[in-house]
């Protein structure tokens, strides 16, 4: 999707991350609820190091102090449904750019571009508390739901390619091009797999 900017009123930005649902423990299924899962840990971590990199070369229209944050959270829950945290990268670089406040021409929002519908049902099976669409405008909560979502896909179609296809394009519509034998779109997949390509070979310099 290809976002529009729009510009932040300056009270969304303050306090966005206090949006953030409580986290739960680490768990192959991203449904998990349980105890409070600890991003401390991930704090100094390789993937939140490079998420923070890459983030903070980008207009993000966070703070700095909620960058970091973003960027831990991106290490931690990749971890959690087992991804690689620039798999994750690569998707919010080509789904907004970076700008957690980017809003697409069909209503989708934040920094994995999720569609209102989309991270209501999300949320609500993680046991995450949604207060209305602008709940993805919380970097935090955007990256938890988005990285849920991924994972969804991914697992049910066993395909990076076609779970991003499926990503881009909405699963009803993938689901009906596979039934029909149908070649699926593959521009998308392929953008982000590039982009994830040249984040995962990237050195590490903070």
């Amino acid at each position: 999707m290809a976002p529009l900017r729009r510009l932040a009123a300056p009270f969304i930005a303050i306090g966005l991350l206090s949006l953030s649902c409580s986290v739960t423990s680490p768990s192959r299924d991203p449904s998990a609820a349980s105890d409070a899962f600890d991003y401390s840990a991930f704090e100094s971590s390789d993937a939140a190091q490079r998420a923070a990199k890459l983030l903070g070369d980008l207009e993000t229209g966070l703070l700095p102090e909620e960058v970091s944050k973003v960027a831990v959270a991106i290490a931690a829950e990749s971890s959690r449904v087992e991804l690689p945290a620039e798999l994750v990268l690569a998707l919010i670089q080509v789904e907004s750019s970076g700008f957690n406040f980017a809003v697409s021409p069909r209503g989708a929002m934040g920094l994995m571009q999720l569609m209102p519908a989309t991270g209501e049902a999300v949320a609500r099976r993680i046991g995450m508390r949604w207060l209305g669409p602008q709940t993805l405008f919380d970097p935090v909560a955007n990256v938890r739901i988005g990285v849920v979502y991924l994972h969804d896909l991914i697992d049910r179609y066993g395909s990076w390619k076609t779970a991003l296809a499926a990503y881009n394009w909405g699963p009803t519509r993938i689901g009906e091009r596979l039934q029909r034998g149908e070649a699926l779109p593959a521009v998308y997949a392929q953008k982000v797999l590039s982009v994830y390509a040249t984040a995962k070979n990237a050195p590490l310099q903070i």
